[in-house]
């Protein structure tokens, strides 16, 4: 890295005050400023390279079984579904995003029928619970058509089953209260 451009960050539009040298990428041959300290100061791609870089047709870094943090290929994603690594070998493989996680319960369902699902058939979970992903909780709707009424009738049912429990309870306390004033007056008449 000797012999090249060097310039301290806010010249060349970082933060902070360490200094910075121009270097070519590795795989485009693109300039780009780097940290001469730091993390990423052996990095020899630009980080749209270190993204897109694939081995195989696989991208890199998604050789993830050797990493210490490997789960087992699974996770719950911010939506609540269970997301599951598919490798491009599988029949299924076409249903996985960029990254080859796929959600589970269309993989279910399309195991299940044989085939692959459309883009638009929905899956949905008759008990509503996200990662219930058994094939008797499971229903393929044609569109988000039908889906959409099921979706609201099922959250009708359940605030309706909260305002039961809450109404059983009252009753319970209500009762306790009958028999408490009956006592006072039966009491009373005593007197």
């Amino acid at each position: 890295m000797t012999g090249r451009e060097t310039r301290l960050a806010p010249e060349v539009g970082k933060k902070g005050r360490h200094k910075q040298v121009l270097v070519p990428c590795s795989t485009c041959g693109k300039d780009r400023w780097l940290q001469l300290s730091g993390p990423s100061k052996n990095s020899t791609r630009c980080r749209s390279c270190s993204n897109t870089q694939t081995k195989n047709g696989i991208p890199t870094g998604l050789e993830k079984e050797l990493s210490p943090t490997w789960k087992g290929g699974a996770y719950i994603d911010s939506k609540g579904y269970r997301q599951i690594r598919l490798y491009p070998d599988d029949p299924y493989f076409s249903l996985s995003n960029k990254n080859c996680y796929a959600l589970e319960h269309r993989v279910i369902m399309a195991q299940h029928l044989g085939r692959l699902l459309t883009a638009e058939e929905i899956v949905h979970h008759r008990n509503g619970v996200k990662n219930d992903n058994r094939i008797k909780n499971l229903e393929l709707m044609p569109d988000g058509v039908h889906h959409l009424p099921s979706m609201r009738l099922q959250r009708q049912v359940k605030e309706l089953q909260n305002r039961t429990q809450q109404l059983e309870q009252r009753i319970v306390i209500l009762e306790a209260e009958n028999i408490i004033l009956q006592t006072r007056i039966y009491a009373e008449k005593e007197i």
